[in-house]
């Protein structure tokens, strides 16, 4: 695109780990066009990750999961010069339309895809690349073709010194001081994706508990609580579960030295937030690594040892693959990182 562009939106209204991945979308577009304005439109419980990078200039938020007669009135009369439909959605798709949005990108493989006048025919299913490059590879509508790798990736998320602040705090309150290393379990993955037993966790913790210096830190939403808790207790730690906001769980990862989890968005967070990362995935190609995985230079990853091709969902419960996950490898990776 030869023009600068005054104004562009970023459409993405599904997960947290979705939200983390489409922000460097929103950093090279500030590269190219610094002087843009970029609005991020996503749902109310993930916007506050929006709110924290540095290359979002404002953030519009949706409560439920349709497209209110609000939002969609405020996306008419932003005048857009260009606007990503990350997340397929036809009733923004239709609006763009019908505000006649210059520039409307979307994918070419929904029967909705009339309404994008430049189209990326990128078939995620197929799985060719990391979730964070096919968010990028949108781009190529432009005419920019610009590839991100876990070295050089930006997400610019930046935490304000107030949010710091709560996090030492609710930390303090809880009997970690600034001078421990905080290594953070996150045993649940909301079922997105499948779960290394919660058995595997407690071991794990208890030799983190033994060999390391790391305080452990369980986290993860008010269902999980009981998960946690047996966790926080095989490592001699504290359970935060489920009174942890958004904002203030990426406030307490800030502080941590190691972030533990299955495939979820919380691993993502810390993942853009430069910590080191350990992630636990099956073989399954539809959320494995290859699409799912944390995207940094600081991240690990752990597939079940036994082999299997072609691997389903249902095969992956059946025979417990992720039991199969060694946990003194992973105890061996989190010493060196410490």
């Amino acid at each position: 695109m030869k023009k600068q562009p005054n104004k562009i939106c970023i459409v993405r209204l599904d997960r947290i780990g979705d939200v983390v991945l489409t922000l460097p979308l929103a950093a090279i577009l500030k590269s190219y066009y610094p002087q843009s304005k970029i609005t991020f439109l996503t749902k109310h419980y993930t916007k506050e990750i929006a709110e924290n990078c540095k290359y979002v200039d404002r953030v519009i938020s949706l409560n439920g999961t349709e497209a209110s007669k609000e939002i969609l009135s405020e996306i008419k009369k932003e005048f857009f010069d260009i606007i990503f439909i990350v997340s397929p959605n036809f009733p923004i798709a239709y609006t763009a339309f019908k505000a006649r949005i210059p520039m409307r990108i979307g994918t070419s493989r929904r029967w909705y895809s009339f309404l994008f006048n430049s189209k990326v025919d990128d078939s995620r299913k197929e799985v060719g690349f990391h979730e964070a490059e096919y968010n990028v590879r949108m781009l190529k509508s432009l005419g920019l073709d610009n590839a991100i790798t876990k070295e050089t990736v930006d997400y610019g998320i930046e935490l304000s010194n107030g949010t710091k602040n709560i996090a030492s705090k609710i930390l303090a309150e809880n009997g970690i001081t600034a001078d421990d290393r905080i290594c953070i379990i996150h045993p649940g993955s909301g079922g997105s994706s499948v779960e290394l037993p919660i058995e595997k966790y407690c071991a794990l913790a208890k030799q983190i508990s033994e060999k390391t210096h790391l305080k452990i830190v369980s986290t993860g939403s008010a269902d999980e609580y009981d998960i946690c808790q047996e966790v926080a207790q095989a490592g001699n730690g504290i359970n935060l579960s489920g009174k942890l906001s958004l904002l203030n769980l990426m406030g307490v990862t800030e502080k941590s030295h190691i972030f533990i989890s299955n495939s979820t968005g919380p691993l993502h967070v810390a993942s853009a937030l430069g910590k080191n990362c350990i992630g636990f995935y099956p073989k399954v190609l539809v959320c494995s690594e290859k699409r799912w995985g944390p995207f940094s230079k600081n991240s690990f990853v752990f597939t079940p040892e036994q082999p299997c091709e072609n691997c389903t969902l249902e095969e992956c419960h059946k025979n417990n693959c992720m039991d199969t996950i060694e946990i003194d490898q992973v105890i061996k990776k989190i010493i060196e990182l410490n």
